[in-house]
């Protein structure tokens, strides 16, 4: 996996709401397709058979932990209690659990500004969910801060940028906003000084291929380097947790533009621009040259054939998850 590179943290994903048991991966093979072809990350994951005492415990899809290091997200790793290190952040609509003095991550909350852009249908995009978690490794207050800052003003220079056509850029120390109109010719430049637009493009796509249920909620990953001999701006890649898309869950409408309407204002905003829906356009047009959707449906035929009898060795172990279902499916 991952070009045989060593790591100490992996995970079972036990696919236990979707009867498939194809979700994360037909996920996984799209992520590494899409964002892997930029040059982003995305786990990598193989199906095995987990036995425990000698006991068989199912099959489970084996992945990546979704962390900082070198061959996963390549980011500065924190020193001491500096704030100019990598950051890995979920928007996470169960930051509330998190308990840093007790073992938990740190979180912040972010609520834009209250600069809120529009739906498809003229609706406003005003999230139900405000929190973030870090998941990468930090020892300070301070790192939050910086972090969180950082986060909230690139929200604010692309809402800024593509809703009223005004150019900013952050302060030195990333804790406040200055006028940029001389900076830049076009919004495009102004947004991708902070954000990496091309991760986003490529993590929209995947989004709307695949309707993902927590797209607006959690299991949605950013990362940057704050760094100065290493920046990395705001990038969005790290695909994760995707055994309720693809429209399976109960009351999830997938049809038409999905993540563009969903409660996640990044997708909203970015979704007003027509640069951004022509870079879009762009990249879907490049997966279409190289057959991204077909090879995907015959990766799915070919899955589905070579793991027959495992699927049905491991609902053999499991037979009241096909007789009772799952509450959130149709």
């Amino acid at each position: 996996m991952n070009n045989s590179a060593k790591n100490k943290n992996w995970v079972l994903l036990a696919n236990w709401k979707d009867l498939s048991m194809q979700n994360n991966s037909t996920a996984f093979y799209l992520g590494q397709t899409i964002l892997g072809s930029d040059g982003y990350y995305c786990s990598d994951y193989m199906n095995v058979h987990v036995y425990i005492n000698n006991m068989y415990w199912g099959l489970y899809l084996l992945a990546e932990q979704q962390e900082v290091k070198s061959g996963r997200i390549n980011i500065s790793e924190p020193e001491d209690a500096e704030t100019e290190i990598g950051y890995l952040v979920e928007y996470d609509s169960y930051y509330e659990f998190e308990d840093p003095n007790n073992g938990g991550d740190y979180t912040f909350e972010c609520n834009y500004g209250g600069k809120y852009p529009k739906k498809e249908n003229g609706s406003i995009c005003e999230p139900y969910n405000i929190g973030y978690t870090i998941k990468s490794d930090i020892n300070s207050d301070a790192q939050v801060t910086k972090i969180s800052n950082y986060l909230y003003n690139a929200y604010l220079i692309a809402y800024y940028a593509i809703v009223e056509n005004r150019f900013y850029k952050m302060n030195n120390t990333y804790s406040g906003l200055v006028g940029a109109t001389l900076d830049y010719q076009n919004a495009f430049d102004c947004v991708n000084r902070y954000i990496d637009v091309q991760s986003m493009v490529d993590y929209y796509i995947i989004s709307e291929i695949l309707c993902d249920s927590d797209v607006d909620s959690s299991s949605w990953y950013m990362d940057c380097d704050l760094n100065p001999n290493s920046f990395k701006r705001l990038t969005f890649e790290a695909p994760w947790d995707y055994d309720t898309c693809m429209g399976i869950k109960d009351n999830q409408y997938a049809e038409g533009i999905y993540a563009a309407n969903s409660g996640n204002p990044w997708y909203c905003l970015f979704a007003m621009s027509d640069w951004f829906m022509t870079l879009v356009s762009e990249k879907w047009a490049e997966i279409k040259e190289y057959k991204v959707f077909e090879n995907s449906l015959n990766y799915i035929n070919v899955y589905k054939t070579k793991y027959e009898s495992a699927f049905k060795q491991n609902y053999d172990r499991w037979p009241k998850r096909i007789t009772d279902g799952n509450f959130e499916l149709f």
